[in-house]
C-alpha cells in the first residue's frame, strides 16, 4: 500500500479495495445497496485516501486465519485420498505429508513471526 495519501489511486489500488469490500459484503457486514454504493466510490475515488475511506470502517481480513483454513480443508482432502489409495493397496508412504508439512512449516513460521511482533 502506498505510504502517501494523497498518491493517485491506481488500478491495483481499486481492485484490492474493491475486494475488501465484496469480502465484507460475503460476511453480511453490509447490505447489497451499500456494496454498491461503496463500489460506485471506489471507482470514483482519485487518490488512496479516497480509497482507504471507504473501507476504514471495516475489520482488517486475516489473512494469516485464511492460510490456516486452506492448510486444513488441502490437508483433509489430500489426506483422504492417501486413506483411499492405501485402503485399495496403494503406497503406504504417507506422501499427502510432502504437501502439507512444509506448508504448515510456513504458515507456523509467520503465525510465530506475527504474535512475537504484536508483543514487542
Amino acid at each position: 500500500m502506498p505510504s502517501d495519501p494523497d498518491a493517485p489511486a491506481s488500478g491495483a489500488d481499486r481492485e484490492r479495495h474493491a475486494e475488501i469490500l465484496r469480502h465484507a459484503y460475503a460476511k453480511s457486514r453490509f447490505g447489497p445497496d451499500e456494496l454498491d454504493t461503496r463500489l460506485a466510490g471506489v471507482g470514483a475515488a482519485r487518490t488512496v485516501a479516497d480509497l482507504e475511506a471507504l473501507t476504514a470502517d471495516l475489520p482488517e481480513r486475516d489473512t494469516l486465519r485464511d492460510g490456516w483454513i486452506a492448510w486444513g480443508a488441502v490437508t483433509v482432502i489430500v489426506g483422504l485420498m492417501w486413506l483411499i489409495t492405501r485402503a485399495t493397496g496403494g503406497p503406504s508412504f504417507p506422501w499427502f505429508l510432502v504437501i502439507s508439512a512444509p506448508w504448515a512449516a510456513v504458515l507456523l513460521t509467520l503465525t510465530l513471526r506475527k504474535r512475537s511482533s504484536a508483543q514487542g
